[in-house]
């Protein structure tokens, strides 16, 4: 399961994503915000519901199922007991045994505030009197995604999506909104991701890899934490 600040940053670990599917597995992806903000020409309230559709559309394109969006401001997430309550609630309604977010350094507020977020979640979650009114689960592994560009991220794990790479894109451009608002200036974001993954795929021998570290919390590090290794082999 991916938790993310936005719709469109489940595209950090698409590749993943499809792969898992691909191998017959069931994998869902949620956004903490509506990212309401990211236009300069599409009104916030209209903007709200773009996003969410474009997400829907990019989780059928990875085949991923869609769990929706927590309703936060973007560009103010802020770490509170209810936003925790919501991330859990929905770690409890999918039941995941992996969850996946953001590193906590990334280059936006939103994603770092998400990633504490998402790894209190985690724990409460498997607390059974937390919130009585939802089962407890206890996912087996919480892992942090590669930060906008690679910077401020050293991997300890890659998972090769050389047969997902071209999936990846095209769930990414699907979220045509953000297409137009990362373009400004001439920019190519598919390509920007083409490059961070080739770059990945180049540190450990294949042609496109996304990039992870695992969490050092009591109760989630495991063995193999620390080693080069896929996560497809850590089911």
């Amino acid at each position: 399961m991916w938790i993310g600040a936005h719709p469109d940053d489940e595209t950090r670990v698409g590749g993943t994503l499809a792969k898992y599917v691909s191998k017959g597995h069931r994998a869902v992806i949620c956004a903490v915000s509506k990212a309401e903000k990211g236009s300069s020409e599409i009104p916030p309230d209209e903007l709200t519901k773009i996003r969410e559709c474009e997400m829907a559309d990019a989780a059928k394109i990875l085949g991923a199922d869609f769990y929706g969006v927590l309703s936060e401001a973007d560009m103010e997430v802020v770490l509170t007991n209810e936003l925790i309550r919501k991330i859990a609630r929905a770690i409890r309604a999918v039941k995941p045994d992996i969850v996946l977010t953001h590193w906590e350094r990334d280059y936006h507020l939103d994603h770092n505030t998400t990633s504490q977020a998402v790894t209190h979640a985690v724990l409460c979650a498997c607390v059974p009197r937390y919130d009585p009114e939802t089962e407890a689960w206890s996912p087996s592994r919480l892992y942090y995604s590669d930060t906008m560009s690679g910077l401020d991220f050293e991997p300890e794990l890659w998972v090769d999506i050389s047969e997902t790479e071209e999936i990846k894109l095209k769930s990414f451009a699907a979220h045509k909104s953000q297409m137009a608002w990362l373009g400004r200036g001439g920019a190519d974001p598919l390509e920007a991701i083409r490059i961070q993954d080739r770059f990945r795929g180049l540190q450990v021998g294949c042609m496109f890899a996304e990039a992870f570290r695992a969490t050092k919390r009591r109760g989630f590090v495991h063995a193999e934490s620390g080693s080069i290794r896929s996560l497809s082999s850590l089911l």
